[in-house]
């Protein structure tokens, strides 16, 4: 409600008010912010419901606007600050680009143009009628924003607890989200071993927590716990590798019906071949070829470097001898080498790739009664493989004449004959491997073909963005419209002039007319940053895959290959040595150095940049694009740019062009200049330093040479004698005329010097300008190439499309004839289907009255079954009403049963009570006898007496 003005309790309420909700809490600043304007502005007896939908509304209109992160934790990507809309200050969500070159939402864009606002809030330049009533969208920028987002998973629906590898318990475990409990859907227990994912060879005992590693012959009870201690980490494939590297293991559960396994060899079929799409998650059949791809090309890769594989073989193996037991579910088996790889008709006729495996483990297996491990495998392969063998189709490949896990001859064991290989995967970071590095790298290079001139082909240096939504480099849409004014003044011969008519500047991409926005256009700031950044983000992912690649191709490298790269590194130090030589033997000037663009500028307004000429702070980004180079991709050329910033980027794309593409031959050229450069430098500063000295030291007489002979000794002698002597004035004057005479000699030299290096200035500056002018040819050379190209790329297209038209034309009567033969085809066979239904009318009506005779004796029969119903139901009724009265007559025969009872209970009651009464009864007769016998007694003795 609003406070009343001058009320001081309505003011205290109110500042009790604020400081409620400046002590909640529960509030972020934000809401605390919107519930002080809502109090201050009389909004505070508003329902709290009202409250909860205008949150849901501001979330409602977030996510619409595609910022619900904005809501819920804001996102992060390399474009957040360079970005940024100036209505709503967040990331651009469909960005717009306007005339004046800045970036808008265009949600946001609309709703300020539908207040009534037509300039623009960051520079204030008003925005054209016809732009804004239709502006586009910029879709390399929105390109961009989305491959940012790439690595970015979205907001979970709900949230997801998830569980760190040292927090799981020992065991597999069922979580909240299993739909059934049992290990059907059970979660990994905590890996035990420290071994990444990728680890080739045997369980070391450094990394188990036990200090054993493991061993031969231990056995878990299911994959889940043969997946905790790192024998086979995948808890459902049977092979495990990366077709890049290797199979690290397999598992033998009978899969395939191809298997045999003989123990210390047996023979494998590889993954594939079977249609698993829908619901047929596990089927038998083989539908198709399997071909070396995928985990079969990393078998193969196995075979090929001889490298180790763990073997596990499971309980599900019905058909093997030496498969473990119901107690020992999963086994660990040892180390197997693959001898040969191919591919032959399965058991169904479909090729699969077969694999030849034999142990070649220290120790022993578990079904030998040895005491030592494995042997080397000297006879030659068992007969029942060789013979599968020859019915290969296609090559067999064989395991390689060096393998990496070899027989030591030294130690008398299995080990590593080269370095194992090391792994790719980050146990900190998953994501960083070479693989999603250099996808991340490629997926910002495809963002960069987005940025591409549509003139010179290549990525934007001063780029401009039309209303039309077209991108150019701003030097090339000038040099596009060379000597185009801005109206054209039409002049006659009587002296009239006729009226300014508007030069029209049409868009190269579009043919929309783009004169007035010339007039006034401005380099695009944002996009300039939007590129270096993708241009920065390409080449660390580039420097972070090549690392990794390096550290594991290095451990990988066998000896011929090392040789190899050591011929290489000393022939590269030998050129680079010869480079230094011929750089410090001096010489002139490189006449490829570019020049200064201050002198370039003073050519005079009139004359353009060139297009492949940056500005200083996009020195290091490519010239070219990827087609516009032979030979050269986007990275080779990126960091020869990065290796050589003195040079300009026009003169890098020529020099690669004209050595086809050589890169490593233009990197020598480039440091030979460079030597020759500094070499020249070097000695300029030496020149300088001597000038310096000299203008330093005091002017004194110099002596005059001593070529002049007698006088030139007797000046010495009067210079060295003094005033003593015959002639010493005479010699006195002669010296100072000596002096006098040196030191103008020195004046003249020293104008000389002045004079020649104002003219070495001169000669270099015009060196610097030929440079520059030849620069400019050869841009313009390439130009001319390049339309010559195009022209007669388009002639070729013209002639490509006449005479695809004639044959069009060809076909097309070709396809009418075929039409007509097929029409009278049809006409025939419309005809014949006519008679053909007209006889299946007939039969359909004669079928018809059959069925309706059929459907009137169904209909009678209908009537006789329901008036049987009837009966039926009836005599259901009476017995029903019979049965009703069975239970009525039951119930109360129940009732007399009942009664009866307790009847036969009062008698018997009764008769118990009858026989107490005759008891006493009879008691008292015997009383009342004995009593009549006393007293007939009295009375006889009473007689007696008497």
């Amino acid at each position: 409600m609003d406070a009343p003005a001058g009320n001081g309790t309505a003011d205290g309420d109110m500042r009790k008010k604020i400081m409620a909700i400046q002590m909640d809490k529960t509030l972020t600043d934000a809401q605390k912010a919107r519930k002080r304007q809502e109090l201050m502005a009389g909004k505070w007896m508003v329902a709290q419901a009202a409250d909860d939908s205008s949150d849901e509304d501001e979330d409602a209109g977030a996510k619409h606007k595609g910022k619900a992160a904005a809501a819920n934790g804001k996102e992060t990507t390399i474009f957040d600050e360079t970005l940024k809309c100036a209505m709503c200050m967040e990331l651009c969500n469909r960005p717009i680009t306007a005339p004046c070159q800045h970036n808008f939402c265009l949600g946001c864009f609309n709703k300020w143009v539908a207040q009534g606002k037509k300039t623009c809030p960051t520079c204030r330049h008003p925005f054209p009628a016809k732009w804004a009533a239709n502006p586009r969208i910029n879709t390399a920028l929105t390109s961009a924003i989305r491959m940012a987002k790439l690595g970015e998973r979205p907001a979970a629906a709900r949230a997801v607890a998830r569980i760190n590898d040292k927090d799981r318990p020992d065991e597999a475990f069922t979580t909240d989200r299993a739909v059934r409990a049992g290990r059907a859907n059970a979660a990994s227990g905590r890996i035990m071993v420290t071994v990444p994912g990728d680890h080739f060879g045997p369980i070391p005992p450094e990394a188990d927590p036990r200090g054993l590693g493991v061993r031969v012959g231990e056995h878990w009870k299911d994959r889940l716990d043969c997946r905790q201690w790192g024998a086979h980490f995948p808890h459902v494939a049977g092979i495990a590798g990366q077709s890049g590297q290797g199979a690290q293991s397999v598992v033998l559960s009978g899969g395939y019906e191809d298997d045999r396994d003989e123990g210390e060899w047996f023979l494998y079929t590889g993954s594939g071949g079977r249609d698993l799409s829908g619901n047929k998650r596990v089927t038998s059949v083989q539908s198709f070829d399997q071909t070396f791809e995928k985990m079969n090309k990393a078998l193969l890769m196995s075979c090929q470097k001889g490298l180790p594989v763990r073997v596990v073989r499971s309980a599900k193996e019905k058909r093997s001898a030496y498969a473990p037991g119901e107690d020992q579910p999963v086994r660990y088996d040892g180390i197997y080498r693959i001898a040969r790889a191919y591919r032959k008709p399965g058991a169904q006729g479909k090729l699969v790739c077969r694999y030849l495996f034999i142990r070649c483990d220290n120790e022993p297996a578990p079904w030998s009664s040895e005491d030592t491990g494995d042997q080397p495998w000297d006879v030659d392969l068992p007969a029942e493989a060789l013979t599968e063998i020859k019915a290969a189709k296609g090559t067999v490949c064989e395991m390689g004449a060096k393998p990496w896990w070899d027989w030591d001859e030294k130690k008398k064991e299995w080990g590593w004959a080269r370095p194992a290989p090391v792994s790719t995967r980050s146990n900190a970071d998953p994501s960083a491997s070479p693989k999603k590095l250099r996808r991340k790298a490629s997926e910002h290079e495809r963002a960069l073909r987005d940025f591409m001139c549509k003139l010179c082909k290549c990525v934007l240096t001063e780029p401009l963005s039309t209303p039309c939504g077209h991108h150019f480099c701003k030097p090339c849409l000038a040099k596009k419209f060379e000597g185009l004014g801005e109206a054209d003044d039409r002049a006659v011969n009587a002296g009239r002039t006729m009226r300014v008519r508007k030069v029209v500047k049409p868009c190269p991409a579009c043919k929309a007319d783009i004169a007035e926005f010339l007039a006034h256009g401005q380099v695009n700031r944002g996009m300039i940053e939007v590129i270096a950044k993708l241009q920065a983000a390409a080449r660390k992912a580039q420097a972070d895959a090549a690392a990794l690649e390096a550290g594991g191709a290095a451990a990988g490298e066998d000896d011929d290959a090392a040789a190899t790269n050591d011929a290489e590194a000393e022939a590269e130090a030998e050129a680079e040595l010869e480079a230094a030589v011929e750089g410090a033997g001096g010489g002139p000037a490189p006449t490829g150095i570019a020049a200064d663009p201050a002198d370039e500028g003073a050519a005079g307004p009139s004359e353009p940049r060139e297009p492949a000429a940056a500005a200083p702070a996009q020195s290091t980004a490519p010239a070219a694009a990827p087609d516009s180079v032979a030979g050269a991709s986007v990275e080779e050329m990126a960091a020869l740019a990065a290796d050589f910033p003195e040079f300009d980027g026009a003169l890098l794309a020529g020099m690669v062009e004209d050595q086809g593409g050589d890169i490593a031959e233009v990197r020598a050229g480039l440091r030979r200049m460079r030597n020759q450069t500094a070499a020249a430098e070097r000695k300029a500063k030496r020149a300088a330093g001597t000038a310096a000295v000299k203008d330093a030291k005091p002017k004194e007489p110099m002596p005059r040479p001593a070529a002049r002979g007698r006088p030139a000794k007797k000046a010495k002698k009067a210079a060295e004698g003094g005033t003593s002597g015959k002639g010493t004035e005479d010699a006195a004057n002669r010296a100072l005329y000596a002096s006098v005479r040196d030191m103008e000699a020195q004046a003249r030299l020293e104008a000389e010097a002045v004079r020649r290096a104002v003219e070495r200035a001169a000669l270099e500056q015009r060196l610097n300008a030929a440079a520059a002018e030849v620069l400019r040819r050869q841009g313009r050379l390439s130009q001319f190439r390049a339309a010559v190209g195009w022209n007669a790329e388009e002639l070729a297209q013209w002639a490509a499309a006449a005479a695809q038209k004639e044959e069009d034309a060809a076909a097309l009567a070709a396809y009418q004839r075929q039409d007509e033969a097929r029409v009278r085809d049809l006409s025939m066979a419309l005809e014949r289907r006519d008679a053909a239904i007209q006889a299946a009318g007939e039969r359909f009506a004669e079928r018809n009255a059959a069925l309706r005779d059929a459907r009137t004796e169904l209909d009678t029969r209908a009537r006789e079954l329901a008036s049987e119903e009837d009966a039926h139901r009836q005599v259901e009724t009476r017995i029903a009403a019979l049965e009703r009265g069975v239970a009525r007559q039951r119930s109360a025969y129940r009732a007399q049963q009942a009664a009866l009872a307790a009847a036969l209970d009062d008698i018997e009651r009764l008769k118990n009570t009858l026989e107490a009464a005759s008891d006493g009864l009879a008691a008292e007769r015997s009383a009342a006898g004995h009593a009549q016998q006393q007293h007939a007694s009295a009375e006889a003795q009473q007689a007696r007496s008497d």
